[in-house]
């Protein structure tokens, strides 16, 4: 154990390049770094999960530190799949989980748990980033902007979002809120 280690960065080149030989996190490795008493900041570039790696799944018992930073980069020109459910079940059990600690949340926004920062409080989140292909929250489709009504002490947003070809433009501040 290391009694000051406080923050854990996992940075992989190789992450970057895509493929079907891509790099990413293993679970175990994700779940023991986010159960260290001591961790406060967890910062992946690259890949968090391997798109062929099974959907995760947790039991009861699953517990975190009390994260205050989680920040996930990855390249925004990466290669597909950007979107794939093993990620995004991932992100959707941890996230949740870290929602009374966490003060700066950096996420893709292709597996990011939307609805679970939307239908949560968010009482110490200062900083919010999603980057990446935009996609709806819900159904019916609410605005980006609804995200942030749980979220009382945010300071700093930036959303850093494409728009598909194939969809419409939407509005993520709509004129009537």
């Amino acid at each position: 154990e290391s009694p000051l280690l406080h923050t854990v960065i996992i940075s992989d080149d190789v992450t970057h390049s895509g493929g079907p030989d891509k790099v990413a996190v293993p679970l175990p490795v994700i779940v023991a770094i986010l159960a260290t008493p001591r961790i406060r900041h967890f910062h992946v570039l690259g890949y968090l999960y391997h798109p062929a790696d099974p959907v995760p799944t947790f039991g009861d018992d699953f517990s975190l530190s009390p994260i205050m930073s989680f920040k996930y980069d990855i390249l925004l020109l990466r290669d597909q799949p950007r979107a794939f459910l093993p990620e995004a079940a991932l992100l959707n059990a941890i996230i949740p989980k870290l929602r009374n600690s966490l003060t700066t949340l950096e996420l893709p926004v292709e597996n990011a748990p939307l609805m679970a920062i939307y239908e949560n409080d968010w009482p110490a989140l200062r900083d919010l980033r999603l980057c990446g292909e935009y996609r709806t929250i819900g159904d019916p489709c609410v605005p980006y902007v609804s995200l942030l009504r749980r979220m009382p002490r945010l300071r700093s947003l930036r959303l850093h979002l494409a728009n598909p070809s194939d969809v419409p433009p939407q509005a993520l501040w709509p004129e009537s809120l």
